[in-house]
């Protein structure tokens, strides 16, 4: 966010592991990804956001392997300028 002056807003997301889904308990999550078909949906949905907001950057992670219980899997990050 330093190298962008117009930046007003940064607003992060992360998607947490829970130790539960329902009446099950989780120790962790694996992760598997075909890299190539991710990145594309990856840049597809920032795409869509750029058109609905004007971002000024926008960083998607989302980790693969084994995720244990608390840690995070997903982390997206949006820089935005002044609101209307």
């Amino acid at each position: 966010p330093g190298d962008e002056p117009e930046g007003g807003a940064l607003v992060t997301f992360s998607g947490i592991v829970r130790a539960t889904e329902g009446t099950d308990r989780i120790g962790h999550l694996d992760y598997e990804a075909y890299e190539s078909m991710a990145l594309a949906q990856m840049k597809a949905l920032v795409a869509r956001a750029r058109e609905k907001w004007p971002l000024l950057r926008v960083g998607l992670v989302h980790r693969t392997g084994a995720v244990p219980v608390a840690e995070a899997s997903v982390l997206v990050a949006v820089l935005a300028g002044h609101r209307a």
